[in-house]
């Protein structure tokens, strides 16, 4: 009796310490500890222990307020019914046919359309497809002979004073 006790103190005590954790995240991200720290004058430390402390209560009294609303029953016997009620509903195939398939279809739908032709077909394909062709472009310019680069140099300079003495 003294085992099932404790194990019904642990069911109320566990989920609030998870809760009290995930709700000093939340609380303390949007709100400075020295905000609450009116006539106290207590350091950052002491409100954040103080506020971890009031949150773990509050989990606790509520996890606990659901096992004694709850009954005296195991709290993991309608988990343990959920899991055989969803072993039946395999065995019919309903699963597979209403949630398996379908989402196995969206899956590759997603993974085809989605991420091989739109990320990966504008994104790394589509760069290295435009890259190759603007090389491809570029090496024509290219002809080896000196008297091309020279006249190319002249254009950019003429480009670059033309730009230096337009008006702004």
């Amino acid at each position: 009796m003294e085992r099932q006790a404790l194990q019904r103190a642990m069911w109320a005590v566990w989920p609030g310490f998870l809760s009290a954790i995930f709700a000093e995240i939340v609380f303390f991200a949007m709100f400075d500890p020295l905000d609450f720290n009116m006539r106290l004058h207590l350091s950052r430390e002491a409100v954040y222990t103080f506020g971890f402390v009031a949150f773990w209560l509050l989990g606790t009294l509520s996890s606990a307020l659901t096992l004694f609303l709850h009954g005296g029953s195991d709290p993991l016997v309608p988990i343990a019914q959920m899991y055989a009620y969803h072993d039946q509903l395999e065995a019919t195939g309903l699963v597979t046919k209403a949630i398996v398939n379908p989402t196995l279809k969206l899956g590759r739908f997603l993974w085809k359309f989605g991420d091989g032709r739109i990320i990966d077909g504008l994104g790394p394909d589509g760069i290295a497809a435009a890259t190759r062709e603007l090389a491809r472009e570029a090496s024509r310019l290219q002809t080896g002979y000196v008297y091309h680069y020279a006249f190319a140099m002249l254009i950019g300079v003429v480009a670059l004073v033309t730009w230096y003495l337009l008006p702004r």
